[in-house]
């Protein structure tokens, strides 16, 4: 709907550049045709307005217009890097004197960065973190729960009898936004050749995923052999995977050409509980992110 004041100020200013424009030009005209040359102003004004409320509708940018603007690398760094603090792990776990010291951590001679990252920002305490890791080569950062991680290692370099592992952690490369891997791993006195994971949540199989096997890693030795993955969980597995947090029951099987193996209560255990957390911290860095739109990765390309 027009508004009449807006009219109304458009005649006025408009009628006060016509007199003007007359008196430069020292034309003389008749009060009627004055009459004439306001009226006209008054319709110029009208279309004016109208077409003008038109054009400010029409260049408002659309969802998906504001889905695709692209952010600065150092937005999207400040955007992450504040949600958690990287802190001294030594000082915090001191049992005389534990403190919160802020710590960048260590880089080695290939460029890894590895850190320990805090991100509920509680000092002098920190009940939610993660062991942190960062390629500068690569432009990318991993997150790992350090008690998952820690059993998933205990498993991996087990001895030669059979034993099942399952890692999951989250991988954000710069300007882009995180994603959660799962890694199964079956170590054991000969080869299961695995091809398959599954996860139910109670009843229901919430992953079950034919796994790629030009991907798969071996390894042989220590007489044992060892046969890992890394998988990226697709949006909808994600989703499903969320039901293990309050499952009462969870069980995970890799199979394999040769049979199939469970994850024992204890790695299961882990599993959920480190999962928990990392789906927590995997939320927070996408809500992070989200106000910046679809960041384009090259923004971050130099």
């Amino acid at each position: 709907m027009i508004n009449a004041d807006s009219i109304e100020e458009c005649v006025k200013d408009r009628s006060a550049l016509l007199l003007v424009e007359l008196f430069d030009a020292k034309v003389i005209v008749s009060e009627a045709a004055m009459m004439k040359s306001l009226a006209f102003v008054g319709l110029i004004c009208v279309s004016l307005i109208g077409c003008g409320r038109s054009a400010q509708a029409d260049s408002r940018p659309s969802a998906s217009q504001v889905g695709e603007r692209s952010a600065t690398a150092e937005q999207w760094s400040r955007a992450v890097n504040g949600t958690f603090d990287k802190i001294s792990v030594k000082q915090l776990r001191d049992k005389k004197n534990p403190a919160y010291v802020l710590d960048s951590g260590i880089t080695d001679e290939n460029g890894v960065t590895d850190f320990f990252a805090c991100f509920d920002k509680a000092p002098p305490k920190c009940d939610l973190s993660m062991v942190g890791r960062r390629d500068n080569f690569r432009k990318i950062l991993f997150f790992r729960d350090p008690v998952l991680r820690w059993s998933t290692d205990g498993a991996k370099y087990s001895g030669p009898t059979g034993k099942a592992s399952i890692d999951g952690y989250i991988s954000l490369k710069d300007c882009s936004h995180p994603k959660i891997l799962l890694e199964p791993t079956f170590r054991g006195g000969e080869w299961l050749f695995i091809e398959r994971l599954g996860i139910m949540a109670d009843d229901s199989l919430v992953i079950d995923r034919e796994l790629d096997l030009g991907s798969i890693e071996k390894e042989n030795s220590h007489n044992a052999v060892s046969e890992s993955i890394h998988i990226m969980l697709t949006d909808p597995e994600l989703g499903a995977l969320r039901k293990i947090v309050t499952a009462q029951q969870v069980l995970i099987r890799i199979t394999g050409k040769k049979g199939y193996i469970g994850i024992d209560q204890q790695g299961t255990k882990a599993f959920v509980q480190g999962m928990s957390k990392t789906l927590r911290l995997y939320d927070a860095l996408g809500h992070a992110i989200a106000p910046l739109g679809d960041v384009k990765e090259n923004a971050c390309a130099t």
